[in-house]
């Protein structure tokens, strides 16, 4: 549908195997979005797993567009980069790949919010209840940092397997 990835650095046609950034290994595809890629990888300097979000290349977009979705994924990382709160996504990294920003996370062991409700249908209500208030620590603590996440939805809950619950993507986050 017009959207390629970038080769970096050789890799095989699915994307897996490149290295990004000269450190990021990607293992496999986690999912996509309006935006770009996220990805599983290994950080070959840190060895540690981390997923890593890749800004798409649309080869029917103009200069400007990609120049603005690259300045939108700078402000996504430096937004969750402020908040520092056990329920929001831990940025690692900013780099570049063929002029295209990535941004290097923890990598959550878990589904998002919207993957067990499509799977399971509702949530008993004490479950429900305990992710609700752990995004909303999450969103009190991102209000004192200065950030306000406004693309708060259940794709964007992880539920860790160890119990946790982890609020990403702040792509659209005003500071």
């Amino acid at each position: 549908n017009g959207a390629a990835v970038s080769a970096g650095d050789e890799g095989r046609p699915d994307g897996t195997g490149r290295l990004l950034a000269g450190r990021y290994r990607v293992v496999r595809q986690l999912g996509r979005g309006g935006m770009g890629v996220v990805w599983q990888a290994r950080d070959e300097v840190l060895g540690r797993e981390v997923a890593v979000k890749e800004l798409r290349t649309y080869t029917d977009a103009a200069g400007p567009e990609l120049t603005e979705l690259g300045l939108r994924m700078r402000r996504e990382a430096r937004a969750a980069a402020r908040v520092r709160h056990p329920a929001v996504i831990a940025v690692h990294d900013v780099a570049e790949v063929d002029g295209r920003p990535l941004i290097v996370m923890e990598l959550v062991d878990g589904p998002s919010l919207d993957d067990v409700l499509r799977e399971r249908g509702t949530l008993q209500p004490p479950e429900a209840a305990r992710i609700g208030a752990e995004v909303m620590d999450a969103l009190a603590a991102a209000h004192r940092a200065g950030v306000v996440p406004r693309d708060v939805k259940p794709g964007n809950i992880l539920l860790d397997r160890s119990g946790r619950i982890v609020l990403t993507d702040f792509g659209i986050a005003t500071l």
